[in-house]
């Protein structure tokens, strides 16, 4: 995966650069995502194609190499919102990823006491805890 973050999405998966349909502000950052190289992505861009089930094969180890780094890496909204996009993506992509599913398993799990005490509205922390327990069932039913 190293030697293909200086390509796009795009690029990986033979597409072209397409204008925006319906103009909308989501479809535009998705747009704009898929065109720029994979380091070049930032949390917020891997947290709204993530949020959107989108490249999850391409996208999920980027967003799990940074969680690995700051569990609460942050998108535009607040600190631990990629691992709340992580948690939440497509089930299938999870069902069919294992091993990407039991490292995020292994890092929740490794973090719970972290999670519980970190500085941070209880609501999100809820949010964090519910998700990762439809999340830990993927596999675990």
């Amino acid at each position: 995966m190293n030697n293909t973050k200086d390509r796009s999405i795009n690029k990986l998966k033979g597409l072209k650069t397409s204008q925006p349909k319906f103009g909308s502000g989501l479809e535009i950052k998705i747009l704009e995502a898929e065109a720029k190289p994979l380091n070049d992505l930032t949390n917020e861009d891997l947290r709204i194609l993530i949020g959107q089930n989108l490249h999850l094969e391409i996208i999920i180890p980027i967003a799990i190499e940074r969680l690995q780094k700051n569990i609460f890496s942050e998108g535009d909204y607040y600190e631990g919102d990629l691992l709340k996009a992580v948690l939440e993506s497509d089930m299938q992509y999870w069902k069919n990823n294992k091993d990407n599913w039991l490292i995020v398993h292994n890092l929740f799990n490794d973090s719970i006491k972290l999670l519980k005490k970190y500085n941070i509205s209880d609501d999100i922390k809820k949010q964090w805890f519910d998700s990762y327990q439809i999340f830990k069932n993927i596999h675990h039913s």
